[in-house]
Protein backbone atom coordinates (compact mmCIF):
# COMPACT_ATOMS: atom_id res chain seq x y z
CA UNK A 1 0.00 0.00 0.00
CA UNK A 2 1.42 3.80 -0.95
CA UNK A 3 2.45 5.56 2.03
CA UNK A 4 -0.10 8.45 2.80
CA UNK A 5 2.32 10.15 5.53
CA UNK A 6 4.71 12.21 4.05
CA UNK A 7 7.05 11.63 6.50
CA UNK A 8 9.62 8.83 6.81
CA UNK A 9 9.34 7.44 9.80
CA UNK A 10 11.45 4.35 12.09
CA UNK A 11 10.92 2.26 14.92
CA UNK A 12 14.02 1.32 17.17
CA UNK A 13 12.91 -2.17 18.79
CA UNK A 14 10.59 -5.06 18.12
CA UNK A 15 9.36 -5.30 20.96
CA UNK A 16 5.54 -5.65 21.46
CA UNK A 17 5.35 -1.65 21.86
CA UNK A 18 7.05 -1.06 18.90
CA UNK A 19 5.62 -3.76 16.77
CA UNK A 20 2.09 -2.69 17.72
CA UNK A 21 3.00 0.87 16.41
CA UNK A 22 4.11 -0.75 13.15
CA UNK A 23 0.99 -2.30 12.63
CA UNK A 24 -1.15 0.37 12.73
CA UNK A 25 1.08 2.66 10.38
CA UNK A 26 1.01 0.12 8.00
CA UNK A 27 -2.85 -0.44 8.38
CA UNK A 28 -3.31 3.43 7.56
CA UNK A 29 -1.08 2.93 4.48
CA UNK A 30 1.99 4.41 6.46
CA UNK A 31 5.56 3.15 5.34
CA UNK A 32 7.25 2.44 8.68
CA UNK A 33 10.80 0.58 9.41
CA UNK A 34 11.67 -0.83 12.50
CA UNK A 35 15.11 -2.14 13.89
CA UNK A 36 16.16 -4.43 16.26
CA UNK A 37 19.38 -5.41 17.77
CA UNK A 38 18.18 -9.25 18.14
CA UNK A 39 19.90 -11.36 15.14
CA UNK A 40 16.41 -12.90 14.70
CA UNK A 41 12.88 -13.09 16.71
CA UNK A 42 13.88 -16.49 18.19
CA UNK A 43 17.25 -15.99 18.77
CA UNK A 44 16.21 -14.63 22.60
CA UNK A 45 13.62 -15.78 24.93
CA UNK A 46 10.71 -13.46 25.11
CA UNK A 47 9.82 -14.05 28.77
CA UNK A 48 6.74 -15.39 30.36
CA UNK A 49 3.14 -14.98 30.86
CA UNK A 50 1.21 -11.65 30.09
CA UNK A 51 -2.63 -10.78 31.47
CA UNK A 52 -3.76 -8.50 28.62
CA UNK A 53 -6.08 -5.41 30.40
CA UNK A 54 -9.22 -4.29 28.24
CA UNK A 55 -8.45 -0.59 28.46
CA UNK A 56 -4.68 -0.98 27.00
CA UNK A 57 -3.37 -3.74 26.19
CA UNK A 58 -6.72 -5.46 24.03
CA UNK A 59 -7.30 -2.14 22.95
CA UNK A 60 -3.96 -1.87 21.18
CA UNK A 61 -4.66 -5.21 19.75
CA UNK A 62 -7.87 -4.31 18.67
CA UNK A 63 -6.80 -1.58 17.06
CA UNK A 64 -4.22 -3.48 14.99
CA UNK A 65 -7.24 -5.91 14.09
CA UNK A 66 -5.45 -8.39 15.80
CA UNK A 67 -8.25 -9.31 18.10
CA UNK A 68 -9.38 -12.68 16.56
CA UNK A 69 -6.08 -13.92 16.31
CA UNK A 70 -5.22 -12.94 20.00
CA UNK A 71 -7.80 -15.28 20.62
CA UNK A 72 -6.67 -18.01 19.52
CA UNK A 73 -3.67 -18.21 21.90
CA UNK A 74 -5.25 -16.22 24.82
CA UNK A 75 -5.96 -18.51 27.94
CA UNK A 76 -8.06 -17.08 30.48
CA UNK A 77 -7.67 -19.91 32.67
CA UNK A 78 -4.20 -18.20 33.39
CA UNK A 79 -6.40 -15.44 35.19
CA UNK A 80 -6.46 -18.09 38.53
CA UNK A 81 -4.82 -16.36 41.46
CA UNK A 82 -2.91 -17.98 44.30
CA UNK A 83 -1.58 -16.60 47.46
CA UNK A 84 0.42 -18.61 50.16
CA UNK A 85 2.93 -18.17 53.16
CA UNK A 86 6.18 -19.21 52.92
CA UNK A 87 5.42 -22.65 54.50
CA UNK A 88 2.29 -22.82 51.63
CA UNK A 89 -0.36 -22.37 53.47
CA UNK A 90 -2.98 -20.53 51.32
CA UNK A 91 -3.95 -17.32 52.41
CA UNK A 92 -6.14 -15.88 49.55
CA UNK A 93 -7.18 -18.05 46.20
CA UNK A 94 -9.53 -16.78 43.52
CA UNK A 95 -10.30 -19.43 41.02
CA UNK A 96 -9.97 -19.18 37.09
CA UNK A 97 -13.51 -17.81 35.63
CA UNK A 98 -15.24 -20.39 33.73
CA UNK A 99 -17.20 -19.73 30.50
CA UNK A 100 -16.97 -16.23 28.54
CA UNK A 101 -16.02 -12.90 31.09
CA UNK A 102 -18.96 -11.73 33.12
CA UNK A 103 -19.35 -8.64 35.83
CA UNK A 104 -20.43 -10.22 39.02
CA UNK A 105 -22.57 -7.39 41.69
CA UNK A 106 -19.01 -6.41 43.02
CA UNK A 107 -16.32 -6.04 41.09
CA UNK A 108 -15.07 -5.85 37.79
CA UNK A 109 -15.71 -8.03 35.39
CA UNK A 110 -14.41 -11.78 35.82
CA UNK A 111 -12.38 -13.57 32.88
CA UNK A 112 -11.78 -10.37 30.74
CA UNK A 113 -7.75 -10.05 31.67
CA UNK A 114 -7.04 -13.38 30.05
CA UNK A 115 -2.72 -14.53 29.73
CA UNK A 116 -1.10 -15.09 26.64
CA UNK A 117 2.74 -15.92 26.63
CA UNK A 118 5.05 -12.59 25.72
CA UNK A 119 6.53 -15.09 23.20
CA UNK A 120 3.42 -16.09 21.26
CA UNK A 121 2.28 -12.21 21.29
CA UNK A 122 4.94 -10.94 19.62
CA UNK A 123 5.36 -13.44 16.88
CA UNK A 124 1.66 -12.53 16.33
CA UNK A 125 2.23 -9.19 15.74
CA UNK A 126 5.48 -9.82 13.61
CA UNK A 127 3.03 -12.19 11.11
CA UNK A 128 1.00 -9.32 10.73
CA UNK A 129 3.87 -6.93 9.49
CA UNK A 130 4.65 -6.60 5.71
CA UNK A 131 7.74 -8.81 4.90
CA UNK A 132 11.06 -6.69 4.98
CA UNK A 133 9.40 -4.35 7.67
CA UNK A 134 11.66 -5.27 11.04
CA UNK A 135 15.73 -4.79 10.01
CA UNK A 136 17.06 -7.93 12.71
CA UNK A 137 20.57 -7.14 13.93
CA UNK A 138 20.79 -3.40 13.67
CA UNK A 139 22.08 -2.17 17.28
CA UNK A 140 21.43 1.46 18.02
CA UNK A 141 25.22 3.29 18.52
CA UNK A 142 23.85 7.09 17.78
CA UNK A 143 21.11 9.13 17.64
CA UNK A 144 21.22 13.10 16.69
CA UNK A 145 19.15 15.63 14.70
CA UNK A 146 20.52 16.83 11.80
CA UNK A 147 19.87 18.64 8.74
CA UNK A 148 18.81 21.88 10.83
CA UNK A 149 16.32 19.61 13.61
CA UNK A 150 13.75 18.31 10.19
CA UNK A 151 15.86 14.91 10.38
CA UNK A 152 16.90 12.90 12.54
CA UNK A 153 20.05 10.46 12.01
CA UNK A 154 20.30 7.16 13.11
CA UNK A 155 23.71 4.79 12.96
CA UNK A 156 23.44 1.40 13.98
CA UNK A 157 26.33 -1.96 14.04
CA UNK A 158 25.75 -4.45 12.01
CA UNK A 159 26.62 -7.41 10.76
CA UNK A 160 30.07 -7.50 8.13
CA UNK A 161 30.58 -6.84 5.38
CA UNK A 162 29.16 -3.57 6.55
CA UNK A 163 29.37 -3.21 10.19
CA UNK A 164 27.70 0.48 10.32
CA UNK A 165 25.21 2.32 8.34
CA UNK A 166 23.25 5.68 9.27
CA UNK A 167 20.20 6.52 7.91
CA UNK A 168 17.81 9.42 7.91
CA UNK A 169 14.25 9.73 9.08
CA UNK A 170 11.66 12.30 9.59
CA UNK A 171 10.18 11.02 13.02
CA UNK A 172 12.14 8.56 14.91
CA UNK A 173 10.32 6.28 18.30
CA UNK A 174 12.34 5.30 21.01
CA UNK A 175 10.61 1.62 21.81
CA UNK A 176 14.55 0.11 22.91
CA UNK A 177 13.09 -0.51 25.91
CA UNK A 178 14.88 0.18 29.63
CA UNK A 179 18.49 1.50 28.10
CA UNK A 180 16.77 3.15 25.35
CA UNK A 181 19.97 5.37 23.45
CA UNK A 182 16.48 7.10 21.55
CA UNK A 183 15.60 8.87 25.20
CA UNK A 184 18.82 10.59 25.67
CA UNK A 185 17.79 12.76 22.70
CA UNK A 186 14.79 14.05 24.87
CA UNK A 187 15.21 13.76 28.87
CA UNK A 188 18.65 13.14 30.96
CA UNK A 189 17.02 10.58 32.96
CA UNK A 190 18.22 7.24 33.93
CA UNK A 191 16.79 3.97 35.41
CA UNK A 192 17.98 3.84 38.95
CA UNK A 193 17.62 0.16 40.52
CA UNK A 194 15.05 -0.68 43.19
CA UNK A 195 16.39 -2.88 45.43
CA UNK A 196 14.45 -6.06 44.48
CA UNK A 197 16.23 -8.42 41.81
CA UNK A 198 14.39 -11.27 40.29
CA UNK A 199 15.72 -14.84 39.11
CA UNK A 200 14.02 -16.18 36.34
CA UNK A 201 13.80 -19.85 35.90
CA UNK A 202 12.28 -22.32 33.75
CA UNK A 203 10.63 -25.34 34.78
CA UNK A 204 8.74 -27.76 32.43
CA UNK A 205 5.65 -29.77 33.62
CA UNK A 206 5.13 -31.69 30.98
CA UNK A 207 5.56 -35.71 31.10
CA UNK A 208 8.15 -37.36 29.78
CA UNK A 209 7.53 -40.22 26.67
CA UNK A 210 8.95 -43.35 27.96
CA UNK A 211 9.62 -42.83 31.66
CA UNK A 212 11.67 -45.24 33.01
CA UNK A 213 11.69 -46.28 36.64
CA UNK A 214 14.43 -43.85 37.73
CA UNK A 215 12.30 -41.21 36.26
CA UNK A 216 9.21 -42.13 38.01
CA UNK A 217 9.84 -39.80 40.95
CA UNK A 218 10.12 -37.03 39.31
CA UNK A 219 6.99 -37.26 37.52
CA UNK A 220 5.09 -37.48 40.40
CA UNK A 221 7.29 -34.15 41.59
CA UNK A 222 6.31 -32.78 38.54
CA UNK A 223 2.15 -33.06 39.04
CA UNK A 224 2.78 -32.32 42.63
CA UNK A 225 4.02 -28.74 41.49
CA UNK A 226 1.54 -28.95 38.19
CA UNK A 227 -1.02 -28.48 41.49
CA UNK A 228 0.60 -26.37 43.96
CA UNK A 229 1.33 -23.63 40.97
CA UNK A 230 -2.07 -24.33 39.36
CA UNK A 231 -3.38 -22.94 36.20
CA UNK A 232 -2.84 -19.26 36.87
CA UNK A 233 -0.13 -17.64 39.42
CA UNK A 234 1.41 -18.21 42.50
CA UNK A 235 2.70 -16.03 45.24
CA UNK A 236 4.87 -17.14 47.90
CA UNK A 237 5.05 -14.99 50.15
CA UNK A 238 7.41 -14.02 53.12
CA UNK A 239 10.34 -12.56 54.80
CA UNK A 240 9.72 -9.76 52.29
CA UNK A 241 10.89 -11.88 49.61
CA UNK A 242 8.68 -13.87 46.94
CA UNK A 243 8.80 -17.26 44.93
CA UNK A 244 6.24 -16.32 41.95
CA UNK A 245 5.46 -18.88 39.81
CA UNK A 246 3.51 -18.29 36.50
CA UNK A 247 2.04 -20.86 34.37
CA UNK A 248 2.80 -20.45 31.01
CA UNK A 249 1.42 -22.63 27.29
CA UNK A 250 3.16 -25.88 26.96
CA UNK A 251 3.20 -27.14 30.54
CA UNK A 252 5.83 -24.73 30.84
CA UNK A 253 6.05 -22.88 34.74
CA UNK A 254 8.18 -19.41 34.89
CA UNK A 255 9.36 -18.97 38.53
CA UNK A 256 10.92 -15.55 39.51
CA UNK A 257 12.23 -15.40 42.82
CA UNK A 258 12.09 -11.75 44.10
CA UNK A 259 14.67 -10.38 46.66
CA UNK A 260 15.84 -7.62 48.34
CA UNK A 261 19.03 -7.33 48.06
CA UNK A 262 22.01 -4.70 46.57
CA UNK A 263 22.56 -4.89 43.22
CA UNK A 264 25.26 -7.13 41.72
CA UNK A 265 24.65 -9.46 44.88
CA UNK A 266 24.63 -12.63 42.36
CA UNK A 267 27.25 -11.48 40.20
CA UNK A 268 30.12 -13.65 41.32
CA UNK A 269 27.52 -16.85 41.26
CA UNK A 270 26.23 -16.02 38.01
CA UNK A 271 29.45 -16.46 36.25
CA UNK A 272 29.86 -19.90 38.08
CA UNK A 273 27.09 -20.76 36.12
CA UNK A 274 23.20 -22.18 36.78
CA UNK A 275 24.05 -24.48 39.82
CA UNK A 276 25.91 -21.38 41.66
CA UNK A 277 22.91 -19.55 40.97
CA UNK A 278 20.55 -21.90 41.75
CA UNK A 279 22.17 -22.75 45.50
CA UNK A 280 22.84 -18.52 45.96
CA UNK A 281 19.11 -18.19 45.77
CA UNK A 282 17.98 -20.90 47.57
CA UNK A 283 20.13 -19.41 50.67
CA UNK A 284 17.76 -16.53 50.69
CA UNK A 285 14.41 -19.23 50.97
CA UNK A 286 16.27 -20.97 54.39
CA UNK A 287 13.27 -22.55 56.06
CA UNK A 288 10.56 -22.45 53.41
CA UNK A 289 8.06 -25.06 52.66
CA UNK A 290 10.10 -27.69 50.75
CA UNK A 291 7.81 -28.07 48.20
CA UNK A 292 7.83 -24.01 47.52
CA UNK A 293 11.79 -24.50 47.30
CA UNK A 294 11.25 -27.15 44.87
CA UNK A 295 10.12 -24.82 42.71
CA UNK A 296 13.68 -23.81 42.32
CA UNK A 297 15.38 -26.50 43.14
CA UNK A 298 13.38 -29.18 40.96
CA UNK A 299 15.79 -31.09 38.61
CA UNK A 300 14.50 -29.65 35.77
CA UNK A 301 14.46 -26.12 36.69
CA UNK A 302 17.17 -24.04 34.52
CA UNK A 303 17.64 -20.72 33.43
CA UNK A 304 18.75 -18.82 36.41
CA UNK A 305 18.60 -15.84 34.74
CA UNK A 306 19.43 -12.56 37.56
CA UNK A 307 17.19 -9.51 36.32
CA UNK A 308 17.67 -6.60 38.63
CA UNK A 309 14.17 -4.14 38.53
CA UNK A 310 15.12 -0.99 37.23
CA UNK A 311 12.76 1.95 37.34
CA UNK A 312 12.56 5.32 35.56
CA UNK A 313 11.36 8.75 38.01
CA UNK A 314 7.73 8.67 38.56
CA UNK A 315 6.00 11.08 36.27
CA UNK A 316 9.10 11.19 33.83
CA UNK A 317 8.30 13.96 31.19
CA UNK A 318 10.60 15.85 28.52
CA UNK A 319 10.14 18.34 26.53
CA UNK A 320 8.73 17.08 23.12
CA UNK A 321 11.47 17.42 20.54
CA UNK A 322 11.85 20.15 17.68
CA UNK A 323 8.94 19.78 15.16
CA UNK A 324 7.84 16.50 16.95
CA UNK A 325 10.68 14.36 15.14
CA UNK A 326 11.89 12.20 18.32
CA UNK A 327 9.53 10.62 21.14
CA UNK A 328 9.43 7.39 22.95
CA UNK A 329 7.17 4.72 24.10
CA UNK A 330 6.69 2.14 26.68
CA UNK A 331 9.96 1.03 29.18
CA UNK A 332 11.98 3.88 26.98
CA UNK A 333 9.60 6.29 28.76
CA UNK A 334 7.67 4.95 31.72
CA UNK A 335 9.76 2.08 33.14
CA UNK A 336 8.42 0.60 36.11
CA UNK A 337 8.05 -2.60 38.48
CA UNK A 338 5.73 -5.38 37.22
CA UNK A 339 3.63 -5.63 40.25
CA UNK A 340 0.26 -4.04 38.64
CA UNK A 341 0.46 -6.22 34.83
CA UNK A 342 0.98 -2.67 33.17
CA UNK A 343 4.41 -2.60 31.42
CA UNK A 344 3.67 -4.23 28.31
CA UNK A 345 -0.13 -2.66 28.14
CA UNK A 346 0.96 0.04 28.48
CA UNK A 347 3.56 0.16 26.13
CA UNK A 348 0.83 -1.72 23.33
CA UNK A 349 -1.24 1.62 24.14
CA UNK A 350 1.13 3.48 23.41
CA UNK A 351 2.10 1.98 20.55
CA UNK A 352 -2.13 1.77 19.39
CA UNK A 353 -1.94 5.73 20.44
CA UNK A 354 0.81 6.48 18.66
CA UNK A 355 0.13 5.06 15.25
CA UNK A 356 -3.34 6.68 15.17
CA UNK A 357 -1.25 9.95 16.15
CA UNK A 358 1.10 9.79 13.29
CA UNK A 359 -1.05 8.48 10.76
CA UNK A 360 -3.31 12.16 10.95
CA UNK A 361 -0.52 14.05 10.98
CA UNK A 362 -0.27 15.55 7.05
CA UNK A 363 2.14 18.50 7.97
CA UNK A 364 4.81 19.61 10.00
CA UNK A 365 2.42 21.82 12.24
CA UNK A 366 0.46 18.75 12.49
CA UNK A 367 2.96 16.60 13.16
CA UNK A 368 4.14 18.55 16.33
CA UNK A 369 0.82 19.11 17.68
CA UNK A 370 -0.05 15.15 17.57
CA UNK A 371 3.35 14.08 19.19
CA UNK A 372 2.95 16.63 21.95
CA UNK A 373 -0.51 15.51 22.67
CA UNK A 374 0.46 11.95 22.88
CA UNK A 375 3.15 12.60 25.30
CA UNK A 376 1.12 14.23 27.27
CA UNK A 377 -2.08 11.44 27.11
CA UNK A 378 0.98 8.83 27.94
CA UNK A 379 2.86 10.92 30.59
CA UNK A 380 -0.24 11.39 32.87
CA UNK A 381 -1.71 7.54 32.53
CA UNK A 382 1.91 6.41 33.18
CA UNK A 383 1.99 7.66 36.19
CA UNK A 384 -0.92 6.50 38.41
CA UNK A 385 0.24 2.66 36.77
CA UNK A 386 3.85 3.92 37.99
CA UNK A 387 2.49 4.60 41.33
CA UNK A 388 0.42 1.63 41.86
CA UNK A 389 3.21 -0.97 40.33
CA UNK A 390 5.66 0.27 43.57
CA UNK A 391 2.66 0.21 46.39
CA UNK A 392 2.23 -3.61 44.81
CA UNK A 393 5.56 -4.61 45.33
CA UNK A 394 6.00 -2.75 49.13
CA UNK A 395 2.99 -5.15 50.50
CA UNK A 396 4.05 -7.87 48.06
CA UNK A 397 7.52 -7.90 49.22
CA UNK A 398 7.20 -6.83 53.07
CA UNK A 399 7.11 -8.41 56.53
CA UNK A 400 3.88 -7.95 56.46
CA UNK A 401 3.17 -10.27 53.92
CA UNK A 402 1.07 -12.65 53.16
CA UNK A 403 -1.73 -10.95 54.84
CA UNK A 404 -1.10 -7.54 54.22
CA UNK A 405 -0.74 -8.85 50.20
CA UNK A 406 -4.14 -11.39 50.81
CA UNK A 407 -5.73 -7.72 52.11
CA UNK A 408 -3.96 -6.23 49.14
CA UNK A 409 -4.98 -8.59 46.57
CA UNK A 410 -9.31 -8.21 47.37
CA UNK A 411 -9.09 -4.61 47.01
CA UNK A 412 -7.48 -5.09 43.61
CA UNK A 413 -9.78 -7.78 42.75
CA UNK A 414 -12.94 -5.58 42.95
CA UNK A 415 -11.46 -2.72 41.32
CA UNK A 416 -9.28 -4.27 38.28
CA UNK A 417 -7.09 -7.79 39.14
CA UNK A 418 -4.61 -8.86 40.27
CA UNK A 419 -0.55 -7.57 39.72
CA UNK A 420 1.01 -10.23 37.40
CA UNK A 421 5.31 -10.66 36.63
CA UNK A 422 6.09 -9.28 33.55
CA UNK A 423 9.68 -10.52 33.02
Amino acid sequence: MTSVSPFSIAVVGAGLGGLVLARVLQLHGVTVTVFEREPTPSSRGQGGSLDMHPESGQYALETAQLTAQFRKVARPEGEETKITDKHGTVVFEDPSPEGPPSRDEQGPPRGDRPEVDRGQLRQLLLDSLHPGTVHWEHSLELAHFSDNNAKVSLTFARPSPSPSATFKFDVVVGADGTWSRTRQLLSPAQPTYTGVTFVDIQLALGDDANEGKEEVATAASRAELATLVGHGTLFALGDSRAIIAQRNSGDVVRVYAAVRVPLGAFDVAAKEGEGATRAAVLQHFDGWSPKLRALIDAPGAKGFVVRPLWVLPSGHKWDTAPGGRVTLLGDAAHLMVPFAGAGANLAMADGADLGLALAKAKTPSELLERVREYETAIQGRARGEWEESTQNMDVFLSDGAPAAAAEKMKELMSGGGPPQSQR
